[in-house]
């Protein structure tokens, strides 16, 4: 079930002291057996590089007993095995499996640490999540949401849900209207923030009890009373599980201070501290804690922050409760009103609090002996027109406190169905408001017509449609109802103007509600076929008609007009006209020729300018989501059909670079067929390329690795972007991976060999009729480096390294080469037309290399064998020649950094290289995208508050990150006293970096300032695309469902 549990990792690359480099992960070779626990008789996890945050996850769900148990009630007949996991169809659940192999060597193997390595493996991270801090949090979540899909279908499909989910309620009380809006959240942890707090307990209450105050510069806007008041919010957890997990945000300058204890009931709290030196001002700490189910009371108690029920006396929980009694009331023009005198129908009784809705039915089961049959308690609420229902109890167990009844509260008893006969509606929803409306009226005096209103009163429930309220006061005024026109007042910034604007007619369909009618507010009814709404008025308010929507269309269709727009027609609209009925009224307004319009369609245009999909023609504009005042263009070609996808294309890597294409395929074509017909209408040929989709930030993405699938199966939309990538498709379990030929130029000699082979190589491409410039590979001055394109090779990903050289060796550039043996190449990972990562171990597979789909590897050529080992490091120094700005050629030195990687032993080995004390020379650290060298000195870090220990910085960290291929300067100071490491190539380059960045805030600038209006909509879409920021994390999951 677990594979081999106790098996020793392999070498798979560079390693020291558990760092990494470049993104990848560092294993140590296990030439000798892992070291025993120590005295603690516990087992840690290592850290990969900067997986500090996962390591204290994991720590602390290994520790919560419930979560473990229910891990490990998973056996194989759900799970699968990991022997299986690459076996064609199978259905192995690799994460669960991964993360028990992982507990299973935390509580039984007798080692002092135990590796990740496999469990970021299943979550398909490469080596640059595993070298990359995130956020605890969102990763509790990521792996949360990543076990319950792979928990589908089996016992454990609600782990998650049951252990840790919960309810949060968020309510906002109006101080003016007393308005009570609630929201409720779920939550599988809770934040929060212990600065300034004794301990958990009170971060607890601050967070989840404490009311916090709106008020002065900061007022709530209350949707009943349409403008900023006061109010308070709480958030009170309603739905509470046993295992808590909590996110406390610290600040790094208390967190000595910080203290846990008292007032939980024996809490199980593990802490991590991620590294801070220079990473942040605040650090997050993964903090668990887990109580059985016969602590939850007590566990409750202190986090309502209350104290123990001994100390709770009757004269503080007693309540006054108000009960209105229901045969004692008749429901009259949709509210409750009492049937004789308000002393007989109401009854005040006092309760405590604790009591439950069984303990309050009982008493008054005993005071009311008239009572017969069910008795149902209600929430009520007095407002103006009368008495109104809100919620019903049915929970006879649950204390009178938990649901909210505090002293003073209005409660009705009755029936739970009817009141006097008449069936009665309970909610907020029916809430009943009174409207005032008024209805204007023209009478002659002394022959001048003068406007006089009619005022009268009805009442709606807030769930009440317009449409039905205009058919309502339709009966009431004697308008018709065709002619009945509903106006409301909108105040004005000048407070002695008020203007009334006309409801359109989508409103028609919205409850007074939705309109934000409120109890006591004015409407305004009038006939337009008898009153000159232009001349009416009241006490100086104007009474003016809000504009009809409308949509722009702009005119894309003829030869002159097929890249820009031509001239726009503003057509009126409303929610439910007619995509057709638009266009034809747009193409009435154009004057457009009949052999212009034949063809055409309606596309939507973006903020940006771009042409969106067309849109079926036989829905409303509320149907396809566009909002009254957008742009619409009338542009040449039919809308696609329900089973047709109107698709963009683009041919690179980069659409920021290249226009985009459209095309209408059908859905149930493969996506090899759509590469074809995307082929054909760019002009290419060929059978060299292949599909990818486009992430969220319009950057090729995910390979469309299954050809024969069709579209709709890999879920292509409407409107989506792809990619047409250069390039065939490897089979499944090959990798197909760029070549180069890459030689450092030593010495000037070395560089004219080099500059003699790379004209050798040249016409070798010429004969086999090959551009070395069809791709922008070229890097011949980055890093004094020279790199050549030699071709691609595909190779199984079970493949040895040495079978990957051997492999190389067959490219027909390189077949007339003679190399003695496989140690006379060496292997380059190149990553932005740079190499950075030499591959080691001649037997291991490449799939343990973690070479991505878009992977590419450097070949050279090397004058002596070479087997480097795990723990060596393969530096470039170059020794500054005196008093001149610059260095002389290059050499290559190799560095054993099996006991120590940090700047003094560099430096010692540095020292006894050139036979120099070790006070007389200086070194630094070129940068050469920023044309910087930092010198490199020796820092120290306190990890001991008795300032005992000091711990070495790494060089493979912040700020040096060092690698192999990097750039040592050496300064002889016994001859040249100058410490400055700069050379003149380096000031020429920092000063072309200023340039570009200054042109760059130009065009931006005036790319803002001015852009042509009638500028290619392609063109401005290609432009409005920013890079993307910084990846976020994710776990890959298969499908199990």
């Amino acid at each position: 079930m677990f594979g081999d549990m106790f098996e020793e990792e392999e070498d798979v690359g560079f390693v020291s002291e558990n760092k990494t480099m470049n993104g990848w992960k560092s294993r140590k070779k296990d030439t000798d057996p892992p070291p025993h626990r120590a005295a603690s008789n516990l087992s840690g996890i290592k850290n990969q590089g900067g997986t500090c945050y996962l390591n204290s996850l994991l720590q602390t769900l290994l520790y919560t007993p419930e979560f473990r148990e229910s891990l490990f009630a998973l056996g194989p007949e759900e799970l699968g095995n990991l022997s299986d996991k690459d076996k064609p169809e199978s259905k192995v659940r690799v994460i669960p499996l991964e993360l028990q192999r992982l507990f299973a060597q935390l509580l039984l193997a007798d080692q002092l640490a135990a590796s990740t390595s496999d469990l970021t493996d299943s979550f398909g991270w490469t080596s640059n999540e595993e070298t990359s801090q995130h956020d605890v949090q969102e990763l509790n979540r990521i792996l949360f949401s990543a076990l319950e899909s792979s928990l589908v279908g089996t016992s454990g499909h609600d782990l998650i849900n049951r252990l840790y989910h919960g309810i949060v309620v968020n309510k906002i009380v109006c101080k003016e209207c007393g308005n009570i809006s609630e929201r409720q959240e779920d939550f599988l942890d809770l934040t929060v923030a212990v600065k300034g707090v004794s301990g958990l307990e009170e971060a607890l209450c601050t967070f989840y009890v404490e009311e916090e105050h709106f008020d002065n510069d900061n007022l709530y806007h209350c949707g009943r009373c349409e403008k900023l008041v006061k109010a308070t919010k709480v958030s009170l957890p309603q739905h509470l599980k046993n295992i808590f997990d909590l996110e406390i945000l610290i600040n790094y300058a208390v967190y000595s201070k910080l203290c846990f204890n008292g007032t939980l009931d024996k809490p199980s709290a593990l802490k991590h501290q991620a590294s801070l030196k220079g990473c942040c001002f605040q650090c997050k700490i993964c903090l668990l804690i887990a109580t059985t189910s016969k602590q939850k009371d007590r566990y409750m108690f202190s986090l309502w922050h209350f104290k123990s029920r001994a100390e709770f006396d009757s004269a503080t929980n007693n309540i006054e409760v108000h009960l209105h009694l229901g045969p004692e009331y008749k429901f009259r023009n949709g509210a409750l009103y009492p049937a004789s005198s308000q002393k007989d129908s109401m009854l005040t009784i006092t309760i405590d609090r604790r009591k439950t809705i069984g303990d309050l039915r009982q008493t008054i089961f005993q005071l009311l002996e008239f009572w017969k049959g069910d008795m149902v308690i209600s929430v009520a609420k007095q407002l103006p027109v009368g008495l109104h229902l809100y919620e019903t109890f049915h929970e006879d167990h649950t204390s009178l406190h938990s649901l909210g009844i505090t002293d003073g509260a209005i409660l009705f008893v009755w029936n739970g169905s009817q009141v006097c006969g008449v069936v009665i509606h309970v909610g907020e929803e029916f809430e009943p408001m009174m409207l005032k409306i008024l209805c204007p009226t023209l009478k002659s005096k002394s022959e001048t017509e003068m406007v006089q209103f009619i005022e009268m009163q009805k009442v709606f429930t807030r769930n009440t449609l317009l449409a039905s309220a205009r058919n309502s006061l339709a009966l009431s005024t004697g308008i018709s109802p065709e002619e009945l026109t509903v106006y409301y007042k909108k105040n004005l910034e000048n407070k002695g103007s008020t203007n009334w604007i006309a409801y359109d007619a989508e409103d028609g369909h919205k409850t007074l509600a939705d309109l934000r009618l409120k109890d006591g507010d004015t409407i305004l009814v009038s006939d337009q076929k008898c009153c000159n709404l232009s001349v009416l008025s009241s006490n100086g308010m104007p009474i003016t008609v809000a504009d009809r929507s409308w949509l722009q269309v702009k005119n894309y269709c003829g030869e002159k007009f097929s890249q820009i727009a031509g001239k726009t027609v503003t057509i009126p609209v409303t929610m439910e006209t007619l995509v057709s009925e638009i266009k034809a009224n747009a193409i009435e307004k154009l004057k457009l020729k009949d052999e212009q319009v034949d063809g055409t369609c309606l596309r939507p245009i973006d903020r940006t300018g771009k042409l969106l999909p067309p849109v079926c023609e036989d829905l409303t504009v509320k149907g396809i989501g566009l909002k009254t005042g957008s742009s619409l263009a009338l542009f040449p070609g039919h809308t696609p059909k329900g089973t047709q996808l109107f698709l963009y294309f683009s041919v690179g890597d980069s659409l920021h670079m290249t226009p985009e294409m459209e095309i209408v395929v059908e859905q149930n074509i493969s996506v090899r067929e759509c590469l074809k017909l995307m082929l054909e209408k760019a002009g290419l040929t060929g059978e060299c390329w292949h599909l990818r989709k486009t992430d969220w930030c319009y950057d090729a993405g995910e390979v469309l690795k299954d050809e024969e699938a069709t579209l709709a199966y890999m879920k292509i939309t409407n409107g989506e972007t792809l990619v047409i990538m250069e390039g065939r498709l490897p089979p499944k379990g090959f990798l197909m991976l760029p070549v180069w030929l890459y030689q450092p130029p030593l010495d000037s000699e070395n560089r004219g060999c080099f500059r003699e082979e790379q004209e050798n190589i040249a016409n070798r491409l010429c004969d086999l009729n090959i551009e070395s410039t069809a791709r922008d590979f070229s890097l011949r001055q980055y890093m004094g480096t020279e790199l050549e394109y030699i071709g691609n090779i595909e190779i199984s990903g079970e493949a040895s390294l040495e079978d990957l050289k051997t492999q190389v060796l067959t490219l027909p550039l390189l077949q007339g080469l003679s190399v003695p043996s496989m140690e006379f190449l060496r292997v380059w990972l190149v990553e932005n037309k740079c190499p950075v990562k030499i591959l080691r171990n001649q037997q291991q597979q490449l799939s343990k290399f973690k070479l991505g789909s878009s992977a590419e590897i450097g070949i050279q050529l090397l004058q002596a064998e070479e087997n480097l080992t795990s723990t060596e490091l393969l530096l470039r120094l170059k020794m500054a020649v005196p008093g001149e700005r610059m260095y002389y050629p290059a050499e290559e030195f190799v560095w054993d950094i099996s006991k120590e990687c940090t700047v003094r032993t560099l430096k010692q080995k540095i020292v006894q290289h050139y036979s120099l004390p070790p006070e007389q020379i200086e070194i630094a650290k070129y940068f050469p995208d920023q044309f910087e060298w930092m010198p490199m000195t020796s820092w120290t870090q306190q990890v001991s508050k008795k300032k005992k220990k000091k711990k070495q910085q790494s060089l493979h960290g912040a700020p040096y990150y060092l690698k192999d291929g990097d750039i040592i300067g050496v300064k002889n100071l016994l001859i040249d006293k100058n410490k400055d490491f700069s050379t003149v190539a380096d000031d020429i380059g920092k000063e072309k970096l200023k340039l570009e960045g200054n042109s760059k805030d130009t065009r931006h600038q005036a790319t803002v300032q001015g852009g042509d209006a009638s500028e290619n909509p392609e063109k401005q879409a290609v432009r409005a695309r920013t890079r993307k920021p910084e990846v976020a994390l994710s776990i890959s999951v298969a499908d199990f469902r």
